[in-house]
């Protein structure tokens, strides 16, 4: 993303934050040095709206219309957009307004250098100024409810950088969570990520204790300035600030190295969910050919399901094929059954009818039989009683 537009940082029905980014001296808009943290990209212009209206705006000349008399007392007379341009180190840009002169910071200015610069801005008071600020400290009995109306507004001032910085880390996770894009496919990838989310929460408390060091720092700086340009703060308070501001200056360095030590980690994890990347590539290609196997098989198991239903119609074809054999085959076997009956019933008659035949032919043979044995008795008779040659009857006494 080679182009960054104002950001909302907060917004109600009450008050809209806007945050502007930072543009170097060519006019070319700042590219993101990591796409780890592109929230410590430069912010160096801060615009606070109240009920819809520009309240203050950290560019704007003091003679411009949308200024009052009302909101220049009622608004700090300072404001500081700080953001981290590195692991290692916490550096501030700011455009500060004192008493309606806008005051240019360097790039990454120290705390001394700032604290003077903005000191030697506020010398040049007008009468006017002095007029007014004689006039307001004659109003003010107490100092303490006049540090307390500065705390409240850093703290309203705080509260909508906080809630702005809570929103470009939301922003931030979901970046990061794109960019990841592992999606729990593995429970190696999964432990992995766990270890990289770890890391990643160690990293975003390790980032919101350095801001919240920032916002510390910005708000003592506005103390600071504040108390200077209207006269009224000690050089003791000066003092206990600066060192409150050294202290929170080491934290935050420390915090820092905390933070490049967890980004060591991290790459290395990065590392693992890498090769982890490689073997689910490998046990994917495996896994798309036991997928082609099986889709092979199951055309195979298809065609034979096919197969098996073509023979099994053939099969239920010469079954009642077969079975239209049989019946006819049975037909058969029944009209031959039939005239098998007949032929036996024709062949009884035929076993009477020659049965009586033979008995009628006996009868008949046994009296021819009686009738020849009685002739041929006779004709013996007669040939024992006639002498054949003399033809006369034979006295067998």
């Amino acid at each position: 993303m080679s182009e960054r537009k104002n950001q909302t940082i907060s917004k109600d029905d009450r008050y809209t934050l806007l945050a502007q980014p930072s543009y170097p001296t060519n006019g070319s808009p700042v590219s993101p040095t990591s796409n780890i943290k592109p929230s410590l990209q430069k912010f160096t212009r801060l615009v606070l709206k109240l009920n819809g209206k520009v309240f203050m705006d950290s560019t704007m000349p003091r003679n411009s219309s949308l200024w009052s008399e009302s909101s220049a007392e009622a608004v700090s007379s300072s404001t500081t957009a700080a953001s981290l341009t590195g692991a290692t180190r916490l550096s501030l840009r700011k455009s500060t307004i004192v008493n309606g002169i806008q005051v240019s910071q360097s790039k990454q200015p120290t705390t001394t250098d700032t604290s003077s610069k903005a000191i030697q801005s506020a010398k040049p008071l007008t009468r006017s100024t002095n007029t007014r600020l004689e006039a307001r400290n004659k109003t003010i009995d107490d100092p303490k409810k006049k540090i307390q109306d500065l705390q409240k507004e850093v703290r309203q001032v705080k509260a909508l950088s906080d809630n702005g910085i809570r929103k470009i880390q939301d922003l931030e996770h979901t970046a990061r969570v794109k960019d990841l894009d592992i999606k729990s496919q593995k429970q190696s990838i999964q432990t992995l990520s766990a270890g990289a989310r770890g890391s990643f929460t160690m990293i975003k408390s390790s980032e919101k204790r350095l801001e919240e060091l920032g916002a510390k720092i910005r708000e003592h700086e506005a103390e600071r300035v504040e108390w200077k340009s209207e006269k009224v703060i000690s050089e003791g308070l000066h003092a206990q600030i600066k060192d409150e501001n050294e202290t929170l200056e080491a934290e935050a360095a420390e915090s820092a190295r905390e933070i490049e030590g967890l980004k060591i980690s991290n790459v290395s994890l990065r590392q693992r969910i890498k090769a982890s990347r490689k073997k689910i590539g490998k046990v994917s290609s495996q896994k798309l050919l036991h997928q082609r196997g099986a889709m092979k098989a199951k055309a195979a198991t298809s065609r034979l399901a096919k197969r098996v239903i073509e023979l099994k119609k053939l099969d239920r074809d010469h079954n009642a094929h077969a079975k239209e054999k049989d019946k006819a085959h049975n037909n058969r076997i029944k009209e031959k059954n039939n005239k098998i009956t007949l032929l036996n019933s024709k062949i009884h008659q035929l076993e009477s009818t020659i049965s009586s035949v033979q008995q009628q032919a006996n009868l008949q043979t046994d009296k021819q039989t009686a009738h020849l044995q009685a002739r041929n008795d006779t004709i013996t008779q007669r040939f024992n009683t006639v002498d054949i040659e003399t033809g006369e009857e034979r006295d067998n006494n």
